[in-house]
């Protein structure tokens, strides 16, 4: 009996622990989710300056209307070979959002929404397959204080931006229309 008893404990703890937590900081506290979409069920619990921490695996887009900051655990295979890479879908800039700092993530693509200004974001340390600045000519909804640092990003389009700072970084494809 103890045997069968251990052996279904050792099974539960098993299952509890392969499942992806994703943990929020809020206030110096905790909170774990491990759900079927831990980084959506942490994104609705967060508010505006709490820290998200991502371990190794696969997450769908986020649409972010708040300031976050977001660490995942790299993209090099050299440094993730024990957690695994953190890949996000996407990650969409809303209005909201100024002031928002994501590092060490693996992303498909990373946007700002179209004519909206969004002021103050840091992106380092990731890999995103697409980088869009969609804005249109006018000074008053362009992006600004934006710092880009030591990303490896595959196709970059600025559209009508202005005050990025971009450094240190791989990029494949460029595509400037109408920046200052």
């Amino acid at each position: 009996m103890r045997r069968i008893s251990f052996a279904i404990f050792f099974m539960v703890s098993l299952s509890v622990f392969s499942q992806k937590a994703v943990v929020l900081q809020h206030n110096g506290i905790a909170t774990v989710f491990s759900s079927a979409n831990p980084l959506a069920d942490a994104y609705t619990a967060s508010v505006s300056g709490d820290t998200i921490y991502l371990p190794g695996g696969v997450f769908p887009g986020l649409v972010l209307n708040r300031r976050l900051t977001i660490f995942g655990t790299g993209h090099y295979p050299d440094s993730t070979t024990a957690t695994g890479v953190s890949n996000v879908a996407s990650i969409d800039f809303q209005a909201g959002s100024d002031k928002t700092n994501i590092q060490g993530l693996n992303l498909g693509g990373i946007s700002f929404q179209y004519n909206i200004r969004i002021d103050s974001v840091v992106i380092a340390r990731c890999n995103a397959g697409s980088l869009y600045f969609n804005g249109e000519n006018n000074p008053a909804t362009n992006c600004q204080g934006i710092l880009i640092f030591q990303n490896v990003i595959g196709d970059f389009v600025l559209t009508h931006s202005s005050g990025i700072r971009v450094f240190n970084n791989i990029i494949s494809s460029l595509h400037e229309m109408g920046t200052n």
